[in-house]
């Protein structure tokens, strides 16, 4: 079983190194009193970093000074001593910004995240995949469906490895990663069992 387990670690190190990740990085200028593009449109998951070129600036999360929701999820100098501002967008939606200093002249932007949170379960029928707390459902560890995770169902996962593979996002992520690997190694030698439950 030894011999097992570290055949196993061996080539999830290698599926881990083969593997990429989805999520990219947008870049947004400040240039003068605009932000450029003013629009972007990402995934979930994906990062924007808005880079100073002059003047003193934030980038602040909402319509507006009076939106309540201003400032919650960053509100950041960009200026010459924070010439660089980042965030991870990691639930869908539309996500106003702008300027403090420069409101009122309409220095501000907009970031379109597209994507669901969470799992999408469109996982063809018998699959494997995912099982919920009762033992229903058409996902779990044992891809291959043989009753048992082996060896065969451990290189299907790592083929997807580092992917939005929804079948094998046991923690409903939006993509398969090293969480999804622990699942899936805490089940490796034995019976499907309950993988996770996706919300």
């Amino acid at each position: 079983m030894k011999c097992g387990i570290h055949i196993l670690c061996m080539l999830m190190i290698l599926a881990i190194s083969a593997g990429s990740g989805s999520a990219e990085v947008f870049v947004v200028e400040q240039i003068n009193i605009a932000f450029h593009p003013s629009e972007v449109t990402i995934q979930v998951g994906d990062t924007v970093i808005w880079f100073w070129t002059n003047g003193a600036h934030t980038v602040t999360n909402g319509s507006g000074s009076g939106d309540p929701e201003v400032g919650t999820l960053f509100d950041e100098p960009l200026t010459s001593d924070n010439s660089q501002v980042q965030f991870v967008f990691n639930e869908p939606g539309v996500v106003p910004y702008f300027c403090r200093p420069h409101e009122i002249l309409n220095m501000n932007g907009v970031i379109i995240v597209e994507g669901a949170p969470g799992c999408h379960l469109n996982c063809p029928e018998g699959d494997g995949g995912l099982i919920n707390e009762e033992g229903s459902g058409d996902r779990s560890p044992d891809i291959d469906g043989s009753g048992d995770v082996t060896v065969v169902d451990f290189a299907l996962f790592a083929g997807v490895f580092g992917t939005n593979d929804d079948c094998s996002d046991y923690d409903c992520s939006g993509e398969v990663s090293v969480v999804d690997f622990a699942v899936f190694a805490g089940h490796f030698g034995h019976g499907p069992g309950a993988a996770g439950v996706c919300e």
